[in-house]
């Protein structure tokens, strides 16, 4: 998610700043509060 106004029915997908710490990168966004991560290996 790409705010901190999270609703408990989208809080299971994680923050997006767990993502960004752990090394992903933002590949997407098909809405405004949805971001799609990836991470290379």
């Amino acid at each position: 998610m790409a705010t901190k106004d999270v609703i408990p029915e989208e809080a299971h997908v994680g923050p997006r700043g767990v993502f960004d710490d752990a090394g992903f990168t933002e590949v997407s966004r098909p809405t405004l509060r949805r971001v799609v991560m990836r991470v290379d290996f």
